[in-house]
């Protein structure tokens, strides 16, 4: 890091540490009772987190800063195939972000607090050829993220690349500022296995 001023610092970090676990299972409900038409219930769930220490601050003589990011995923689904070639489907997938310690330094960016995305699909397959189906899905996709804008540099609140063209300081008051937007899904698709 330079401070143009002569001074020339160098910041280190410690090993980042790196923690990961989930699982998921698929269970076809009707198969199990011996029908021959599929009811598809799926799920699945990851947790990861990273930390990250710094190494330097000692000797400045001040206590070593540590940061974090967690994250959940979680994904759910149901298919089933009540006619010979008309099926549904159903899907809703989850992310549950959160960062701590984003306040151990002066930025022109705004440090994402937490994030929420959450997107859900239904649709209709039609078998058109055997290992051939046609698949048109609705959905929705929800995104939400708060972001801690305490931390901007002064004349930088204006321009800082990962908040929105329409974020105003001057209305800013509590220091965090929370971004939502949504977007509806509509996809057509010829699926073919092999």
């Amino acid at each position: 890091k330079d401070d143009h001023m002569g001074n020339v610092s160098t910041i280190s970090y410690k090993a980042a540490n790196y923690m990961e676990f989930g699982g998921g299972a698929k269970v076809d409900i009707f198969k199990m009772i011996g029908f021959t038409k599929p009811l598809e219930i799926s799920g699945s769930y990851k947790h990861s987190e990273r930390s990250l220490e710094t190494d330097f601050m000692a000797a400045l003589g001040a206590a070593e800063l540590k940061s974090e990011v967690k994250s959940d995923f979680i994904n759910g689904g149901l298919y089933v195939q009540y006619l010979p070639r008309l099926g549904v489907n159903l899907g809703v997938q989850m992310i549950n972000t959160e960062f701590t310690n984003t306040s151990n330094a002066i930025t022109q960016n705004a440090p994402l607090l937490k994030g929420t995305q959450m997107q859900w699909m239904v649709g209709l397959d039609y078998n058109i050829a055997p290992n051939a189906w046609l698949a048109v899905n609705f959905g929705m996709i929800n995104v939400e993220n708060e972001y801690n804008t305490g931390l901007l540099v002064a004349g930088a609140v204006d321009g800082s690349p990962n908040l929105p063209d329409y974020y105003d300081v001057k209305k800013d008051a509590t220091g965090k500022f929370k971004h939502e937007f949504s977007q509806m899904l509509l996809e057509a698709s010829i699926n073919v296995e092999f």
